[in-house]
């Protein structure tokens, strides 16, 4: 993750959990940082099965990606392609 991706995860303060990803294992948790452009996707794993309850990964898409309305309280966001940054 480059500097300016971490200061721009480090930046968002609210992560919505679509309503098809509550209650799930993996959490899918969606925010965005508007300034720059990006949106991030956070996954939660919360199983136990690797010994490693809570491992976090960040994935990224430029907002020109975004094909849809950005809504993830209503439903996941329809993004052109996510790329793992951790």
């Amino acid at each position: 993750m480059t500097t300016q991706e971490r200061a721009s995860v480090e930046s968002v303060s609210t992560w919505h959990v679509a309503p098809e990803d509550q209650g799930q294992i993996e959490e899918r948790a969606y925010g965005a940082d508007w300034e720059i452009g990006i949106l991030w996707l956070r996954v939660t794993d919360q199983s136990i099965a690797l010994g490693e309850p809570g491992r976090v990964s960040y994935r990224r898409a430029d907002a020109d990606d975004l094909t849809g309305q950005w809504e993830p309280w209503n439903g996941a966001p329809a993004v052109d392609g996510w790329t793992e940054v951790i």
